[in-house]
């Protein structure tokens, strides 16, 4: 199930404010730099969708929700 556009661009608003050498191990999956994850947000891939979900539990526990 896609997430919503709002959630969407939230996290994709996030990954603008990282920095642009940024990059993440993903284990198995390899090593992802900034460009490749924000396509994989815009894409709503099992990656994509993956960072969007952990990137709204951060933002949930630093709200207290």
């Amino acid at each position: 199930m896609p997430y919503d556009e709002e959630v969407v661009e939230l996290v994709l608003a996030r990954l603008e404010t990282m920095p642009e050498h940024l990059q993440i191990h993903l284990g198995r999956e390899g090593t992802v730099d900034k460009a490749k994850l924000i396509e994989h947000v815009k894409r709503q891939d099992a990656l994509g969708k993956a960072f969007v979900q952990k990137q709204m539990e951060y933002i949930k526990s630093m709200a207290g929700v």
